[in-house]
Formats: structure tokens, C-alpha cells, sequence
């Protein structure tokens, strides 16, 4: 009998048990310990309290600061220049500056003349109404030029002559390199013809789009007009004017006439299939996605597909490894190839087989968590099939975040534009004074802290759907009313908890966005040593910084799931979050691999599915008559399936990533007892195959203690 003792405790440690045992490690860390809430554990907490109002209280404080900051740039409201701040303009930013940097209709000299008129150099003038016809005897000017043909006595004989010779004579000095750059055209003279532009936002645009290029000849009646404007054949009749074109001229005018045709006709193309476009890139895109969620959910599709690709990595780098030793040994035979290319081609065979070799190790150390991760994943596909509503909730955040960014975009309009206008080295920008400045980055850092807030919340309003439906035994009772109850759960209760761990996300942006500030100006370090140095340094801390942001936002990604089961603040959410990720890092792992196939190939799948859907419509429809690009409609097809793809994604990655925390909570808490866990019957079988029959041998692996004490008493 004792040697039948003897034997059962080796087996029960040979077993491969992935249950956390509690070990001299863990009794002095009891932050470490497995779950131990009670085997009455019912799903996520019903008796709810609301965590961590602080955060709450400071996310308002910040919106209120915002508008503080906001309205103090605002003219007319009641704190208007009040912090230290200037009134802003915004049409400063919008409309039109001409060559003395004086904004169109704002600055006095100019608030007459709203509309910004390009001069030959790119420059322009504020003028009160754009041209719409041609007419070479009359000009647009800068100021002194202005007056020097308004000197001209329109009342002698001949005096149009005189005007327009004098006109054409500054639209070649005009020309002149001279007056190339902004200082050196206020002291040049100079003007354009009129041209038929268009009316764009306050700026007179060519109705031909090109530049104007005027001559002008050397004796003012004879030679006055010989191109009043790129591209015209037939000049207005003008006295001593050709009206030939040249040959230049005609060929800019074919190219242009054919560019204009194209455009109209991809304008044409998009108002005919603009509800196609949009029918099929949103709605078609969610419908390929749920198909999509169908097909996995077949026996036997998603393991096909997911090992699949893991042999398909394995034997590209084994043939990339392949082809690079061929090469390697056709270039050493070769007598024109160096020596060292034949080598670093043969080091870099050595590379791409250690990393197949890697590869498969790894896969093969995590073949049975990733039969877990499948498991899981298809956990997720029933998820969301009971909850479809779930999948446009990414539509929801887009809504908050636009109600969000319209006030704050009014906000940093005015702030923007209550700079002085300046010419920096030539070139135009705005000047800002350093509380202005300070008051920018306040609103760059309410704008991360406002929209990682979105994304978190909507994360805990997943994580409450998903964990519901999974501590659920009769799923039936789950339906799209569960993402509404979670909606009113999470938002009421939890908004300080995404406040805080956003706070955080928001933190790590500005840090990094000041970081690229810096670099952009020590771009203009004189010294070239100290210049590398500091952008070396400078990118080093960015890269820190972007992995310590990634490392953050895993982190509250999964604290927001422990917050939706148990109802934790944030600190202890995180705390328990990165202790249950420690324990479980090769689930994790072999999650992470599975759901990085199954969702790069759904994005893949849902943008070609609902392109392809969107072709089929055009092409063997009546429509197609009316299209003269099919290709355009279906590019548009395709980027909007894409962001909808994305959405899709994201929802599933967040499903995934929730149920393997319930799965390993669940585990935790009923010790493997399949009968009391909550796991789905298809999870359950497929943890037992991967481990080896764990949940139907733990009752022997629990008796060898029993049979030692029989032993001992014998």
C-alpha cells in the first residue's frame, strides 16, 4: 500500500496542471495569491459603488478650465481677455494674407478688401471682389503700383495704351527673381491681369489652376499684351497685341482642359455612387464582419485557419533562409561579386533560420495555450453574435468624442489665432506670448485626456457586456439589452476609474508630443555635434516613453476588465490585473499570437469582402452605364470598410481579451471544477484536451494525499 502511495503523488506531478498553486513565494506576497472571492461568486458585482470620484471630480475641473481658457479668447464674452490672454480672430487663420502681412478684411488698411488675389511672385493682394472674367486692360496691384496707374489721366487720347503698357510693364518686374520673397516685393511694383478665378473661403483661385505668366514688352504701346494670362489662346484685342497663341500656351491649355475633364468626371463618378459607397463601406462591412464571426464559429474552421498561418510564418522564414543560402553560394561563385556580399548574404540565411527555428520553439512551448486562445477566441465569436448591437458601439465613442472636440476646436481657433502675425525669415507665422503658448499645451493636454477617457470608458462598458455573458449560465437571458444595462452601469458608476487610468495614457502623450516639440527645434542647432546629440538623446527618451505608453495602456486595458467584474478603483483593478497577468503570461502569449492572426486576416477579409460586394452592385447594374471610373467608388469602398474593420476589431480584441480574464478568474476561483465554473461547454472541452484530460484527472491528482494517509495508518 505504501508503495501504491508512492506512485500517485508522482503522477499527479507529472501532470501538467496550469492551475496557480500557491507557493513559499506566494505566502510572502500575498498580492500574488489566486483569486479567492468566494465560490457563491455570482459574475460581475451587483452591489456597485462609484470608484474613484477624485478622478471625476478633476476631469470636470479640466473641461472647466478649458472653457475658461476658451472663452477668455473669445470677443464679446463675458471674461474676454481676461488670464493674460488675447481676443482671438479666426479669420486671421482663414482668411487670405497679402504681401505686407495684412490679413483681409481684419487689418485696417485692408477691411475693405476681404478677398486675397494672387500675384505672379505667390503673394497676393486683398481685394474686394475676385475677377470671374478675363480682361487684360485691367490689373490687381500692390499698393505703389496701384497708384501709379491710378496717376494715369484717363483723359488724354490714348490713354488705355499708356495704362495697360504701364500695367505689363510691373507684371514683368513682377517676374523678377528679386521680388521672389516677401521683404523684396514691397519694394517692387507689381500687378497681375485679371483672370476668371473662383470664390474659395475668401481666396480668388485660377479657374485653370496655374500660375499667371505675363510678358511685357520693351515699348509701352507696341508691346503690351502678349500673354495676359497662361494658357489663353485669344487675349481681349489690345493695341499692338498678338492674338496667336504660342505654342507653349496651347499645349498647357490641352493639358489642363484634359485634367479638368478628368476631375469632373471622378466628380460625376462620386455623386452617382455616393450611397453605394457609403451603404457598402459601412453597413456591407458590418455584415461581412458578422459572416466573417459566422465562419470561425464552424468546428474545426478557426484551428485550420489559425495553425494554418502559424506553419505559414514557419515556412516563410525557412524559405527566405533558403533562398538567401542559394544566393549566398551563387554569388561566391561568381567572380564579380565581393566576398563580403556573398557572406553578409549567407549571415543573413543564418538569421532568418534561427528566427523559423525561434518560431517554432516558441510555438511549440505555447501549442496548448494557443488551443486555449482558439478556444477562447470562439468564446468571443458567440459573444458578440449574442450582442450584435455591441459592434457599432465603436459609433457611440465617435459621437462623444465629436461633441468633445467641437468646443475644444472653437476653443483652440480663437486661442490660435490671438497671436501677432509676424515675417520670420522670410516666411509668415504666427507669434504667440509664452501664457499663450502655455495655454496651447493645457488644450493639447485636454484633448488626450478627453479622448483616451472616451476609449476607456467604452472599454469598461465592454468589458461589463462581455463578463456578464460570460458568468451567465442560461445565455439566453443575454441579449442587446445587456450592452445597455452595461452602458448605464459603467457610465454611472466608473467614469472616475477611466478618468484616472486615462489621466495617466494623457500624461504619456503630452510628455511625448513636448518631445517632438524639442526636436523640431533643435533641428536648428547651428552646431552640428551638439545637433546629433540631442536629437539622439531626444529620440531615446521617445522610444522609452512610447514603450512605457504601450506598457500603460495593456495595463489599464485589463484593469478596466478587472473594474467590470469586481467593481475595483483603479489602483487595486491595476494591482490584481498585472498580478492575474503574471500568473497567466503564456496564456497571454499564445492569446496575443492567435488574436493577432484572426484579426489582421478579418480586417483583411472585411475591407476585400465588402469592396468586392460593392463591385459586384456597380458593374452588373444599371449604374455601371452612368460610371466612367469603377475603381474610384471602390477605393472609397475599401478605406471606409477598413476603419470599420477596425471598429469591428477592436470590439473583438476588447471580447477576447475579457474573456480570457473571466476564464482565468473563473479557473481560479472554483479550483478547475468544471462543474461549478461558468466556461462554455466547447472552452471546457477544449482546456481538457490541451491538458491533458486536467479537469477529469484532478480528482485523482486531489486523492494522493488521501491514499498516503490510508498508507501512514496501515
Amino acid at each position: 500500500m505504501g508503495g501504491g502511495g508512492s506512485k500517485t503523488a508522482p503522477e499527479g506531478e507529472n501532470e501538467e496542471d496550469e492551475l496557480p498553486r500557491e507557493t513559499e513565494d506566494d505566502k510572502k506576497d500575498p498580492n500574488n495569491k489566486p483569486l479567492d472571492v468566494g465560490k457563491d461568486f455570482g459574475g460581475p458585482c451587483k452591489k456597485r459603488k462609484c470608484t474613484d470620484v477624485l478622478c471625476t471630480l478633476l476631469l470636470a475641473f479640466a473641461w472647466f478650465c478649458m472653457t475658461v481658457v476658451g472663452l477668455a479668447c473669445i470677443p464679446g464674452s463675458p471674461i474676454e481677455g481676461t488670464m493674460g490672454l488675447q481676443k482671438g480672430n479666426p479669420y486671421k487663420l482663414i482668411n487670405g494674407i497679402d504681401y505686407k502681412d495684412r490679413v483681409c478684411g481684419i487689418d485696417s488698411d485692408v477691411k475693405d478688401r476681404l478677398k486675397l488675389y494672387y500675384l505672379p511672385t505667390g503673394s497676393g493682394v486683398c481685394i474686394k471682389k475676385c475677377p470671374e472674367k478675363q480682361n487684360a486692360q485691367a490689373f490687381h496691384c500692390t499698393d505703389d503700383a496701384q497708384e501709379k496707374l491710378d496717376k494715369i489721366d484717363r483723359t488724354q487720347t490714348g490713354w488705355e495704351v499708356l495704362y495697360v503698357a504701364k500695367g505689363f510693364e510691373m507684371v514683368k518686374e513682377c517676374n523678377d527673381p528679386k521680388c521672389s520673397d516677401p521683404q523684396s516685393l514691397r519694394r517692387c511694383q507689381c500687378c497681375a491681369p485679371y483672370y476668371p478665378t473662383n470664390d474659395v473661403m475668401n481666396y480668388c483661385v485660377s479657374e485653370q489652376a496655374q500660375a499667371v505668366a505675363a510678358a511685357a514688352g520693351d515699348q509701352a504701346a507696341q508691346q503690351a499684351a502678349d500673354a495676359t494670362k497662361p494658357c489663353d489662346p485669344t487675349p481681349p484685342p489690345v493695341a499692338g497685341a498678338t492674338k496667336a497663341p504660342t505654342p507653349l500656351c496651347g499645349a498647357a491649355l490641352a493639358a489642363e482642359s484634359q485634367e479638368r475633364d478628368y476631375t469632373e468626371k471622378m466628380y460625376a463618378d462620386m455623386m452617382v455612387s455616393m450611397w453605394y459607397i457609403f451603404g457598402f463601406g459601412f453597413f456591407g462591412a458590418i455584415f461581412v464582419g458578422f459572416v466573417y464571426t459566422f465562419i470561425l464559429r464552424i468546428p474545426g474552421v478557426l484551428a485550420l485557419v489559425v495553425w494554418g498561418i502559424i506553419v505559414a510564418v514557419g515556412v516563410f522564414w525557412l524559405a527566405l533562409a533558403a533562398m538567401c543560402y542559394q544566393t549566398s553560394v551563387a554569388w561566391k561563385q561568381d567572380e564579380d561579386r565581393d566576398a563580403n556580399q556573398a557572406n553578409g548574404m549567407l549571415y543573413l540565411a543564418y538569421f532568418c533560420a534561427a528566427l523559423c527555428a525561434l518560431w517554432a520553439c516558441t510555438i511549440c512551448c505555447l501549442r496548448k495555450r494557443i488551443a486555449l486562445a482558439i478556444g477562447i477566441t470562439k468564446e468571443a465569436a458567440k459573444c458578440i453574435a449574442t450582442m450584435p448591437i455591441i459592434i457599432v458601439f465603436p459609433v457611440v465613442q465617435v459621437m462623444a468624442l465629436i461633441v468633445f472636440v467641437i468646443p475644444w476646436f472653437i476653443y483652440c481657433l480663437f486661442l490660435a489665432s490671438s497671436g501677432e502675425m509676424e515675417t520670420v525669415k522670410g516666411a509668415r507665422q504666427m507669434v504667440y506670448d509664452e501664457t499663450t503658448f502655455k495655454a496651447g499645451w493645457y488644450m493639447i493636454f485636454v484633448y488626450f485626456w478627453s479622448s483616451e477617457f472616451i476609449i476607456a470608458l467604452g472599454q469598461i462598458i465592454l468589458a461589463l457586456a462581455v463578463s456578464t455573458w460570460y458568468f451567465t449560465r442560461d445565455k439566453g437571458k443575454i441579449g442587446n439589452s445587456t450592452v445597455i444595462w452595461s452602458f448605464r452601469q459603467g457610465a454611472w458608476y466608473h467614469w472616475g476609474t477611466a478618468a484616472f487610468g486615462s489621466l495617466i495614457i494623457a500624461i504619456i502623450k503630452t510628455i511625448r508630443a513636448m518631445i517632438k516639440y524639442i526636436q523640431k527645434k533643435c533641428k536648428n542647432i547651428k552646431n552640428p555635434v551638439a545637433k546629433k546629440i540631442a536629437m539622439a538623446v531626444l529620440c531615446c527618451i521617445d522610444c522609452c516613453m512610447w514603450c512605457i505608453e504601450k506598457c500603460m495602456k495593456f495595463i489599464n486595458k485589463n484593469a478596466y476588465i478587472q473594474t467590470a467584474i469586481f467593481g475595483y478603483h483603479f489602483c487595486k483593478a491595476a494591482k490584481c490585473a498585472f498580478f492575474l497577468i503574471l500568473r497567466n503570461i503564456a496564456r497571454i502569449m499564445a492569446l496575443s499570437i492567435v488574436s493577432g492572426f484572426v484579426l489582421l486576416l478579418g480586417k483583411l477579409v472585411i475591407t476585400a469582402g465588402a469592396t468586392f460586394l460593392c463591385y459586384v452592385c456597380l458593374a452588373y447594374t444599371p449604374v455601371s452605364d452612368e460610371l466612367n471610373y469603377i475603381w474610384l467608388p471602390l477605393v472609397f469602398t475599401a478605406i471606409i470598410a477598413f476603419y470599420v474593420a477596425a471598429m469591428f476589431n477592436e470590439v473583438w480584441g476588447m471580447a477576447m481579451s475579457t474573456i480570457l480574464q473571466c476564464f482565468c478568474a473563473d479557473e481560479e476561483i472554483y479550483k478547475g471544477d468544471k462543474d461549478a465554473m461558468y466556461a462554455g461547454s466547447d472552452l471546457k472541452a477544449t482546456v481538457s484536451n490541451s491538458n491533458k484530460g486536467k479537469f477529469a484527472k484532478k480528482s485523482k491528482v486531489a486523492a494522493a494525499p488521501a491514499e498516503d494517509e490510508g498508507d501512514a495508518v496501515i
